[in-house]
């Protein structure tokens, strides 16, 4: 019973059965007009023998393609059996009530019941991002208004976080002085962007918008004096990056833009070996990052403007060796020459 066949028997059972991937289904794709015609009215034969999520699914394929094929007709019934349909899925039913909304619809009326009863969906994100430039005419208070509105009825949505950070965005571009009110509060446009990227943040700390809160927050919050806080928002996303071994490294497209601004506001607190150290070492921790010569040009001029002269020139010389294609490259030369002069 233990002889070598056996075991060999043994560890051939103990292999993965799959070692073979299954192919993964190619996605159809459909070139020609007559083509999406065809596979439109085949999408729609398939939907009469289905029921629930995949005839809706169905419908709303065949919908796009005679969009696609600019055949209006069949795609506005299509899009109208959909939203008809009890059983389809919230998702298809919003989707499809936004495609009917974009091109047949006017958006003051159209947009705003997709945001209201389907906040869960991709279609209702859409809807907002169209809503908005229709809610900035109405300037700035009605928009934080409204919206802060929107956000107090939907805030255990999937879209309140979305809210919350076009609110910020929006506020924490508007340069002027004033006051507005929101959720009950008499704030600056500025403090008021913060309280929105604030409250996102803390009330929905999982949001895929968290990076863009954290960075765009970190800024208004040096508009605001606030330096500290915001160097300490900054390094707490910062620290993200290499705690996260479980999951392999974390990524973020901000990642490198907050080790920048960190770096900048450590050397605007008077905390200049940090800031300084830090930006020379963007690169290596960013080794395909788009901002290297940008931070190895900050430190050098850091370092002329706290008259730090042997570091400045050394961080030059350095500089024209690595960046010789980088804009700045034609500032740093100039300056290199002042180290070349003899006292």
């Amino acid at each position: 019973m233990g002889g070598p066949s056996f075991y060999l028997l043994l560890i051939l059972m103990l292999l993965p059965i799959g070692c073979t991937k299954k192919k993964r289904p190619t996605l159809n794709t459909y070139i020609t007009e007559s083509e999406k015609m065809k596979a439109a009215l085949g999408y729609q034969k398939k939907a009469l023998g289905k029921k629930g999520i995949h005839r809706s699914e169905a419908l709303l394929r065949a919908a796009r393609l005679y969009l696609e094929i600019r055949d209006n007709k069949n795609a506005r019934a299509t899009l109208g059996k959909i939203v008809a349909d009890k059983q389809s899925t919230p998702r298809t039913r919003g989707r499809a009530l936004y495609l009917l909304c974009k091109h047949w619809g006017k958006y003051n009326s159209c947009l705003m019941p997709i945001i209201i009863h389907y906040p869960d969906t991709v279609a209702a994100e859409d809807s907002l991002l169209l809503y908005l430039p229709l809610l900035e005419r109405k300037g700035i208070e009605q928009f934080s208004h409204q919206l802060s509105a929107l956000y107090m009825r939907l805030k255990k949505t999937n879209l309140a976080d979305n809210i919350l950070y076009r609110l910020g965005k929006r506020l924490s571009a508007e340069e002027g002085k004033g006051n507005l009110v929101l959720f009950g509060k008499s704030v600056t446009y500025a403090q008021a962007a913060w309280v929105s990227f604030d409250l996102l943040l803390k009330s929905h700390p999982n949001s895929s918008l968290r990076d863009d809160a954290i960075y765009d927050g970190s800024k208004v919050l040096h508009r605001l004096g606030r330096i500290k806080e915001a160097i300490s928002l900054l390094s707490t996303f910062l620290k993200a990056r290499s705690s996260s071994w479980f999951f392999g490294e974390y990524n973020s497209q901000l990642m490198d833009d907050a080790w920048l601004l960190c770096a900048s506001l450590h050397i605007e607190n008077g905390n200049f070996s940090k800031g300084f150290s830090m930006l020379l070492g963007l690169p290596k921790e960013f080794p395909t990052s788009r901002l290297r010569d940008d931070a190895h040009y900050k430190a050098v001029m850091a370092a002329i403007h706290a008259q730090k002269t042997s570091l400045a020139c050394s961080a030059m010389a350095s500089f024209l060796k690595k960046y010789k294609r980088s804009r700045h490259y034609p500032t740093v030369r100039r300056l290199r020459t002042r180290c070349e002069r003899k006292p």
